[in-house]
């Protein structure tokens, strides 16, 4: 399963990952890409069907491209807590 894209809860974020979508997955139309908004399991099937890609290839290809985008949800990086300063 594939997690949904950080568009930073913006129209403008969605608007920017939509036009990059399209522009590394072309035979994808601006309603198949709106589709997929919220669910990207929905734009591997989209990918699928227009490419004729098998289910792996698609979720590859997807994750391939969201790593160009920094899209990807990294690890939370651990935050250092502060050591008390020692009292005698």
């Amino acid at each position: 399963m594939v997690k949904g894209m950080n568009t930073q809860g913006t129209n403008k974020g969605w608007n920017e990952t939509k036009s990059k979508i399209k522009a590394r997955f072309g035979k994808l139309t601006d309603s198949s890409i709106e589709s997929a908004r919220e669910n990207l399991d929905l734009l591997v099937e989209k990918i699928q069907s227009a490419y004729g890609f098998a289910k792996g290839q698609a979720e590859r290809d997807l994750k391939a491209f969201r790593e160009t985008l920094n899209l990807v949800m990294a690890e939370p990086v651990p935050v250092p807590v502060p050591v008390s300063a020692k009292v005698d």
